[in-house]
């Protein structure tokens, strides 16, 4: 145990070079235009007198993206007419139009002078977003479980693994399989990487590296992305739970071995009660058994949405904010229909408010 320990201690990772660029998705980047920014300070945009529209001929089934001077489009259910579009955010104009090799399976993402693509076959396509030029691709085995994460010039994906790229090149920087494939979308921050595989595992690793730190088991079957806020990574799901981890705990060799017997003899009276497991610092179990979805953070909040089963008659729906320290409940709003796009639904955040959409 000693020599493992020493050896866990000491070892360094292995050297990386720097990306080859410093790409790190910014939202903040995002501006409209005047013209399409707000009419009055009460008067919002009328949806009976739209500035323009343009007609994929096929249900959208991913939202579009807003990047500076573009509007970006997935559109196509069939491998015949997967394809994202361009178009110009004043006035709706076709600018490009590319064809995918399936059909577009995640929001794109758009970053400096690039927009990144998924297709359902597991393809990520990295395009010129000025011209729809092909700059490089990357083939996982299977589909991706969410969009790609791109911070200081490194993009990450989830799929049969969780692969590091260059941004700029799509050379692979690292690779780390799971006990099992990737199934919800990423989060990265702080230098620190979560990942949920399919056996209900939450992982944090090195984010430079790809070095696993921590493993832990969920109780609940998690629904969307894991978020972080400071020094906490929480994770929302099914029978409307919340776990929250520790971003930069780390594993103890045999930790885990010892736990399990120390419990066995707690059980049967022969031991103290153990401690909580490390890395954990708190849970939310509401009674009920509906859907929770994180959606957003601050530094002083989570945001959880609840929701009824899709079988039951309820179609109301409950805004929670979450304090970040503690898991306890800071206020509650009872919204009149479900979270717009369900796991992927957001809210927004300004200086003093925020603004939740429903269906």
């Amino acid at each position: 145990v000693a020599g493992m320990l020493v050896w866990q201690g000491t070892r360094r990772p292995l050297r990386q070079s720097p990306p080859s660029s410093d790409l790190t998705a910014d939202m903040e980047s995002i501006v409209l235009p005047p013209s399409l920014a707000a009419t009055g300070e009460t008067a919002p945009i009328s949806l009976t007198h739209p500035i323009w529209t343009f007609d994929t001929q096929e249900p959208l089934t991913i939202a579009p993206v807003i990047a500076r001077d573009r509007v970006y489009v997935s559109a196509g259910q069939t491998r015949a007419t997967g394809r994202i579009l361009a178009l110009n955010v004043e006035n709706g104009d076709r600018l490009w139009e590319k064809k995918l090799p399936t059909f577009p399976d995640q929001i794109p993402v758009a970053v400096g002078d690039i927009i990144y693509i998924a297709d359902r076959g597991g393809i990520l396509l990295a395009l010129d977003r000025h011209s729809g030029e092909e700059l490089w691709s990357f083939q996982a085995r299977f589909a991706l479980a969410g969009p790609p994460v791109v911070v200081d010039g490194v993009l990450y994906l989830g799929a049969e693994a969780i692969f590091a790229l260059d941004a700029a090149t799509g050379v692979v920087r690292w690779r780390r399989e799971l006990a099992d494939r990737v199934v919800r979308p990423l989060a990265v921050a702080e230098g620190s990487l979560a990942a949920i595989d399919n056996e209900r595992m939450i992982y944090l690793l090195d984010a430079s590296t790809g070095r696993p730190r921590l493993s832990f088991p969920l109780w609940f079957n998690p629904l969307g992305a894991p978020e972080t806020s400071g020094n906490v990574v929480a994770v929302a799901g099914e029978r409307d739970s919340v776990q929250a981890l520790d971003l930069y705990a780390h594993s103890v060799p045999l930790e885990k071995t010892l736990r399990y017997f120390w419990t066995r003899l707690w059980l049967y009276g022969g031991a103290p009660r153990p401690p909580m497991p490390r890395g954990y610092l708190w849970q939310v179990r509401k009674p009920t058994d509906g859907r929770s979805y994180l959606v957003g953070a601050d530094e002083e909040r989570f945001y959880l949405a609840l929701e009824a089963r899709a079988e039951t008659a309820n179609t109301s729906s409950r805004l929670l904010a979450l304090d970040v320290v503690t898991g306890s409940e800071i206020w509650e709003l009872v919204l009149p229909a479900r979270m717009a796009g369900g796991p992927a639904g957001r809210v927004l955040q300004a200086d003093t408010a925020i603004v939740a959409a429903t269906e």
